[in-house]
């Protein structure tokens, strides 16, 4: 009898299913991994982005000089001086479908979701006024969206009253 050596044709081809089928599972693993990572990525950017512009409109609003600065009050429109004269104007800017938070015609974020900016005026005992007379603070609101997942960003700045 001889002795037999190598694989017959039906066990390399049984192998190569197996093979492929393990490659195949671990593929779509790691596929997943790869892709929760690059949300995560998109969406840690998106809000750091959010934060960037936030601090920007914050940082302005520190600098109004109390409020016969304000004037244009809406509640997705501000626009105010401050104490060396400029102008500053925040608004949402369409641009097809995409929404952009506009501050002088230079665009902080184009990751707003429609409404994705607010203002909500308020009085010393933080009830919404209509009137620039009676505002003492403002809260503005950012609404960001990735894909289908929005998250916002609140804050709110108190005016100088002189």
């Amino acid at each position: 009898m001889r002795k037999r050596r190598g694989f017959t044709l039906i066990e390399i081809i049984i192998t190569i299913v197996v093979l492929s089928i393990i490659s195949t599972l671990f593929a779509a693993y790691i596929r997943t991994g790869i892709d929760v990572w690059l949300r995560l990525r998109a969406e840690n950017m998106l809000q750091a982005e959010g934060r960037t512009a936030a601090s920007h409109i914050l940082e302005n609003m520190r600098g109004m000089q109390g409020r016969a600065s304000i004037t244009v009050m809406t509640t997705s429109e501000v626009e105010f001086f401050d104490g060396d004269g400029v102008t500053h104007n925040y608004q949402i800017a369409q641009s097809g479908s995409d929404y952009l938070l506009n501050y002088n015609g230079v665009f902080l974020t184009s990751y707003l979701a429609p409404a994705g900016l607010q203002f909500v005026y308020l009085d010393h005992d933080g009830n919404q006024v209509f009137s620039a007379s009676a505002v003492e603070a403002i809260r503005f609101r950012l609404l960001l969206r990735y894909g289908e997942d929005p998250f916002s960003i609140e804050t709110a700045c108190r005016l100088r009253i002189l």
